[in-house]
């Protein structure tokens, strides 16, 4: 598929908008949990998609393995420290309304950190797991 200018065209110009969707999804969620999985996974896809076209070392340029454990590990930092913070400040693990006094708002802060850290672990998790594959060919 790597010589076909027609779905190299194709992939090239719906790529920016998979991910944009991914991310949209991701805030369109936020009112409660369950946005950030699922954007993950709709954001991997699209580096899935380029590396079915392009070839998994030209995809690897773009995300290095390197820097997508690195990105797993920080979505996951994310994660955890959203819990720390929650019990630093007086909270239980992962109990929101310890970051503000306005529930709603911290309602909203503790489920966008979360699903952003959740986001990035499953979006970087799923890219890693189909290159390790792509190698063994």
């Amino acid at each position: 598929m790597q010589s076909n200018i027609l779905l190299r065209t194709i992939v090239a110009t719906l790529l920016p908008f998979i991910f944009m969707f991914g991310w949209y999804v991701l805030f369109h969620g936020k009112v409660s949990p369950g946005g950030g999985f699922q954007g993950g996974a709709i954001c991997a896809t699209a580096l899935i998609l380029h590396a079915l076209i392009f070839g998994p070392k030209k995809t690897e340029q773009v995300f290095s393995q390197y820097a997508l454990r690195v990105i797993a590990c920080i979505g996951a930092m994310i994660y955890v420290a959203t819990g720390l913070v929650s019990v630093a400040m007086g909270g239980k693990y992962l109990e929101y309304n310890a970051f503000f006094q306005d529930s709603h708002l911290a309602q909203f802060v503790g489920v966008m950190a979360v699903e952003i850290g959740v986001q990035l672990t499953v979006f970087a998790g799923l890219t890693l797991i189909f290159l390790k594959l792509a190698e063994q060919d």
